[in-house]
């Protein structure tokens, strides 16, 4: 994937540079990618609301998780606030990855927004799309 997004973005400005941000920017983003993923379409439903959790318990993070996550429940989606901040394409490959594993999409506003934010992240469409069926078809084994 990182050799498909480095031949798309070669030439764009924010991946030239070879700086990752900072961690707790980057903690910060990852929290509310998924947020925003699994709100795309109005409400967060157990399922997803699940996935997250577990994503969150898994970063360790104790009572500033908490805070973000109680923001970013509040926000309204900004698929270009994920994105902006982004300056190598790991993060932004796991950005997107966090937000395809919070969300089924199952509906035109998932599926927009998932859209979206792949864009503001500069993956390519079909990256983009073998990430989405990588992580269904993982779901689907795990039950």
């Amino acid at each position: 994937y990182k050799a498909k997004f480095r031949e798309k973005n070669h030439a764009e400005p924010q991946f030239q540079g070879g700086a990752a941000s900072a961690p707790a920017e980057r903690t910060e983003r990852m929290i509310r990618a998924m947020i925003y993923a699994a709100k795309a379409d109005g409400h967060i439903d157990e399922d997803e609301h699940d996935r997250i959790t577990k994503q969150v318990q898994a970063m360790k993070l104790g009572e500033a998780a908490q805070r973000i996550v109680s923001a970013a429940m509040s926000e309204p989606l900004d698929a270009s606030a994920v994105a902006n901040g982004v300056m190598d394409e790991e993060e932004a490959l796991q950005l997107f990855t966090l937000s395809c594993a919070s969300v089924n999409i199952d509906n035109a506003l998932e599926r927009n927004y998932i859209d979206t934010l792949a864009e503001a992240l500069y993956i390519p469409r079909d990256v983009a799309r073998d990430i989405e069926n990588k992580i269904s078809q993982a779901y689907k084994q795990n039950g």
